[in-house]
């Protein structure tokens, strides 16, 4: 039963929440998001783009459908996933006047709330500059390092990661065979809180 027209409103809406995730990382977030869109009534659509099928399946949708989308990466070797520049891509060549669209970053550099700013001009602004779409809302996260012994990372992907901890963290003698996580949730959630306001009065 609907309580009232703006209520309504806010459940006809669909919006997608489209990501990339390497080790689990950015998938947490987007799926976090999703629930917090969800609790307020708006209907959510989430694919995991790194998924071939998943993919496939969504690029051969028609795009328009949605009200809202919201793109989400993790950063490899500086650049976010191939099959974001194809969905950037799509959505550049189709029709969209009054769609919103968002967009947001896991990664190591945004751990470090000083390089925030220098991380969504790295790997989002640089990249998105190319694309004749307007974006209302982009954001770097800090990322997640699974170092301990049941990681599903190899031993040299491992080793790099360390020596490069222990460059940026001189103070550091050891690192530990732990998870470090360096998300944090109350940007994520203050993200998320914008993210809706701005598809809900869209």
């Amino acid at each position: 039963m609907i309580e009232n027209e703006d209520e309504g409103k806010n459940f006809i809406k669909k919006n997608l929440i489209a990501y990339s995730s390497l080790y689990g990382c950015t998938e947490e977030i987007a799926l976090k998001i999703k629930e917090e869109l969800e609790k307020s009534s708006m209907r959510t659509e989430i694919v995991k783009l790194n998924d071939k099928e998943q993919f496939n399946s969504l690029f051969n949708q028609d795009l328009s459908q949605f009200s809202s989308i919201l793109l989400g990466s993790s950063i490899v070797a500086g650049n976010f996933n191939k099959k974001i520049n194809k969905i950037l891509a799509k959505l550049e060549s189709i029709s969209l006047d009054h769609k919103k669209f968002g967009f947001f970053v896991s990664c190591l550099k945004a751990s470090n709330p000083d390089k925030i700013i220098e991380a969504k001009n790295e790997y989002i602004n640089s990249n998105l500059k190319e694309y004749n779409l307007k974006f209302s809302i982009v954001d770097a996260f800090g990322g997640k390092l699974d170092l301990s012994p049941d990681s599903s990372l190899n031993f040299l992907v491992k080793y790099i990661i360390k020596k490069k901890m222990l460059k940026e963290n001189p103070n550091s003698k050891k690192i530990e065979p732990k998870i470090y996580d360096y998300r944090d949730w109350q940007q994520i959630e203050k993200f998320t809180s914008t993210w809706l306001n701005i598809i809900r009065n869209g």
